[in-house]
Protein backbone atom coordinates (compact mmCIF):
# COMPACT_ATOMS: atom_id res chain seq x y z
CA UNK A 1 0.00 0.00 0.00
CA UNK A 2 3.00 2.13 0.87
CA UNK A 3 4.24 1.48 -2.70
CA UNK A 4 1.23 2.43 -3.96
CA UNK A 5 1.11 6.12 -2.32
CA UNK A 6 4.35 7.05 -2.98
CA UNK A 7 3.51 6.39 -7.12
CA UNK A 8 0.30 8.24 -6.90
CA UNK A 9 2.24 11.11 -4.93
CA UNK A 10 5.38 10.80 -7.41
CA UNK A 11 3.04 10.94 -10.62
CA UNK A 12 1.07 14.02 -9.46
CA UNK A 13 4.37 15.99 -8.24
CA UNK A 14 5.82 15.29 -11.86
CA UNK A 15 2.17 16.54 -13.64
CA UNK A 16 2.46 19.81 -11.45
CA UNK A 17 6.01 20.18 -11.43
CA UNK A 18 7.56 23.35 -13.52
CA UNK A 19 9.73 21.89 -15.79
CA UNK A 20 9.51 23.74 -19.45
CA UNK A 21 7.37 21.82 -21.29
CA UNK A 22 7.29 22.57 -25.06
CA UNK A 23 3.42 23.84 -24.78
CA UNK A 24 2.57 23.25 -28.27
CA UNK A 25 -0.80 21.58 -26.55
CA UNK A 26 -3.23 23.01 -24.25
CA UNK A 27 -5.72 20.74 -23.09
CA UNK A 28 -8.19 22.57 -20.82
CA UNK A 29 -11.99 22.80 -19.51
CA UNK A 30 -14.06 26.09 -19.54
CA UNK A 31 -16.96 26.88 -17.40
CA UNK A 32 -19.44 29.81 -18.27
CA UNK A 33 -22.82 30.49 -19.70
CA UNK A 34 -24.48 31.06 -22.56
CA UNK A 35 -26.08 34.42 -23.29
CA UNK A 36 -28.72 33.83 -26.40
CA UNK A 37 -29.20 36.51 -28.74
CA UNK A 38 -32.93 35.84 -29.42
CA UNK A 39 -35.91 36.95 -27.47
CA UNK A 40 -38.07 33.72 -27.98
CA UNK A 41 -35.57 31.73 -26.61
CA UNK A 42 -34.80 34.81 -23.46
CA UNK A 43 -38.51 34.50 -23.09
CA UNK A 44 -38.81 30.34 -22.91
CA UNK A 45 -35.70 30.02 -20.92
CA UNK A 46 -34.00 33.18 -19.57
CA UNK A 47 -31.23 35.49 -20.18
CA UNK A 48 -28.85 32.69 -20.01
CA UNK A 49 -27.59 29.59 -18.55
CA UNK A 50 -24.52 27.51 -17.15
CA UNK A 51 -22.35 25.60 -20.08
CA UNK A 52 -19.10 23.61 -19.95
CA UNK A 53 -16.58 22.65 -22.56
CA UNK A 54 -13.90 20.60 -22.99
CA UNK A 55 -11.18 22.25 -25.89
CA UNK A 56 -8.08 21.06 -26.84
CA UNK A 57 -5.37 23.63 -28.69
CA UNK A 58 -2.09 22.86 -30.72
CA UNK A 59 0.39 25.90 -31.84
CA UNK A 60 1.43 24.14 -34.92
CA UNK A 61 3.27 26.95 -36.41
CA UNK A 62 4.26 30.34 -34.41
CA UNK A 63 1.45 32.22 -33.25
CA UNK A 64 -1.19 29.93 -35.22
CA UNK A 65 -2.76 27.29 -33.61
CA UNK A 66 -5.81 24.59 -34.36
CA UNK A 67 -8.54 23.95 -31.83
CA UNK A 68 -11.61 21.61 -31.40
CA UNK A 69 -14.05 21.23 -28.62
CA UNK A 70 -17.18 20.34 -27.90
CA UNK A 71 -19.70 22.19 -25.37
CA UNK A 72 -22.74 21.13 -23.46
CA UNK A 73 -25.49 23.49 -22.00
CA UNK A 74 -29.25 22.32 -20.46
CA UNK A 75 -31.72 24.79 -19.09
CA UNK A 76 -35.27 23.85 -17.90
CA UNK A 77 -38.13 27.11 -18.89
CA UNK A 78 -41.20 27.24 -20.04
CA UNK A 79 -43.63 27.58 -22.99
CA UNK A 80 -45.17 30.77 -23.94
CA UNK A 81 -48.70 29.02 -22.52
CA UNK A 82 -46.12 28.84 -19.03
CA UNK A 83 -45.47 24.73 -19.38
CA UNK A 84 -42.59 23.34 -18.96
CA UNK A 85 -39.82 22.78 -20.96
CA UNK A 86 -36.44 22.31 -21.81
CA UNK A 87 -33.25 23.04 -24.63
CA UNK A 88 -29.81 20.93 -24.77
CA UNK A 89 -27.49 22.00 -26.62
CA UNK A 90 -24.30 20.21 -27.62
CA UNK A 91 -21.64 22.26 -30.12
CA UNK A 92 -19.08 20.58 -31.63
CA UNK A 93 -16.28 22.93 -33.62
CA UNK A 94 -13.05 23.37 -34.81
CA UNK A 95 -10.99 26.18 -35.91
CA UNK A 96 -7.88 27.90 -36.58
CA UNK A 97 -6.52 30.38 -33.56
CA UNK A 98 -3.41 33.29 -33.73
CA UNK A 99 -2.27 33.35 -30.27
CA UNK A 100 -0.49 37.10 -28.88
CA UNK A 101 2.48 36.44 -26.93
CA UNK A 102 2.76 39.27 -23.98
CA UNK A 103 5.12 38.16 -21.36
CA UNK A 104 2.63 35.82 -19.09
CA UNK A 105 -0.46 36.71 -20.97
CA UNK A 106 -1.52 35.22 -24.65
CA UNK A 107 -4.44 37.04 -26.04
CA UNK A 108 -6.20 34.94 -28.52
CA UNK A 109 -8.71 35.21 -31.94
CA UNK A 110 -9.64 32.32 -33.49
CA UNK A 111 -12.61 31.49 -36.06
CA UNK A 112 -13.79 28.07 -37.32
CA UNK A 113 -17.09 26.08 -38.26
CA UNK A 114 -19.28 24.44 -35.21
CA UNK A 115 -22.00 21.52 -35.75
CA UNK A 116 -24.25 21.61 -33.17
CA UNK A 117 -26.95 18.93 -32.34
CA UNK A 118 -30.08 20.46 -30.29
CA UNK A 119 -32.82 19.75 -28.29
CA UNK A 120 -36.01 20.93 -27.65
CA UNK A 121 -39.25 19.35 -25.90
CA UNK A 122 -41.92 21.20 -25.21
CA UNK A 123 -44.72 19.74 -22.64
CA UNK A 124 -47.84 21.22 -23.39
CA UNK A 125 -51.35 19.40 -23.38
CA UNK A 126 -51.48 20.72 -26.90
CA UNK A 127 -48.88 20.90 -28.82
CA UNK A 128 -46.52 18.61 -27.05
CA UNK A 129 -43.33 17.91 -29.06
CA UNK A 130 -39.45 16.81 -28.98
CA UNK A 131 -37.84 18.54 -31.79
CA UNK A 132 -34.43 17.33 -32.64
CA UNK A 133 -32.15 19.68 -35.04
CA UNK A 134 -28.28 19.29 -36.53
CA UNK A 135 -27.03 22.30 -37.94
CA UNK A 136 -23.83 23.96 -38.98
CA UNK A 137 -22.68 26.92 -38.01
CA UNK A 138 -19.94 28.97 -37.04
CA UNK A 139 -17.81 30.18 -33.84
CA UNK A 140 -15.70 33.48 -33.44
CA UNK A 141 -13.38 32.92 -30.56
CA UNK A 142 -11.60 35.48 -28.81
CA UNK A 143 -9.69 35.20 -24.84
CA UNK A 144 -6.57 35.32 -23.02
CA UNK A 145 -4.38 33.11 -21.51
CA UNK A 146 -2.82 34.07 -18.34
CA UNK A 147 -0.01 31.82 -17.44
CA UNK A 148 -0.12 30.58 -13.57
CA UNK A 149 2.94 28.53 -13.80
CA UNK A 150 4.66 26.69 -16.73
CA UNK A 151 2.55 24.07 -17.32
CA UNK A 152 -0.86 25.76 -15.71
CA UNK A 153 -2.60 28.90 -17.99
CA UNK A 154 -6.02 30.40 -17.18
CA UNK A 155 -8.17 31.29 -19.46
CA UNK A 156 -11.09 34.16 -19.86
CA UNK A 157 -12.72 33.76 -23.15
CA UNK A 158 -15.61 35.13 -25.24
CA UNK A 159 -16.72 33.18 -27.89
CA UNK A 160 -19.57 33.85 -30.32
CA UNK A 161 -21.71 30.68 -31.50
CA UNK A 162 -24.00 31.83 -34.84
CA UNK A 163 -26.76 28.98 -35.40
CA UNK A 164 -29.86 29.63 -37.21
CA UNK A 165 -32.60 26.34 -37.21
CA UNK A 166 -35.57 25.67 -39.44
CA UNK A 167 -38.52 24.30 -37.79
CA UNK A 168 -41.23 24.19 -39.95
CA UNK A 169 -41.54 26.17 -43.42
CA UNK A 170 -42.29 29.77 -41.71
CA UNK A 171 -40.88 29.24 -38.28
CA UNK A 172 -37.46 30.19 -37.56
CA UNK A 173 -35.27 29.84 -34.58
CA UNK A 174 -31.91 31.81 -33.82
CA UNK A 175 -29.81 29.75 -31.45
CA UNK A 176 -27.27 31.81 -31.56
CA UNK A 177 -25.32 33.53 -28.87
CA UNK A 178 -22.14 34.42 -26.50
CA UNK A 179 -20.23 31.99 -24.71
CA UNK A 180 -18.31 33.55 -21.85
CA UNK A 181 -16.35 32.31 -18.99
CA UNK A 182 -13.11 30.87 -17.53
CA UNK A 183 -11.12 27.80 -18.31
CA UNK A 184 -8.38 26.20 -16.40
CA UNK A 185 -6.01 24.76 -19.43
CA UNK A 186 -2.80 22.43 -19.20
CA UNK A 187 0.07 22.85 -21.37
CA UNK A 188 2.32 20.03 -22.73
Amino acid sequence: MKKIALFGILACSALFADSEPTRDWIAELRAGAFLPNSHTIKKMFGRGWIEGEAEFTYRFAGHFAVWGNAGYSYKNGHSNFHHNAHIWIIPVSAGLKYLFRLDRMRPYLGFGPSYTFLHLKNYSPLTSQRVYKNRFGYVAKSGIYIDLSRRWALDLFLDYYSLKVHFQKAKKADISGIRTGIGLGYKF
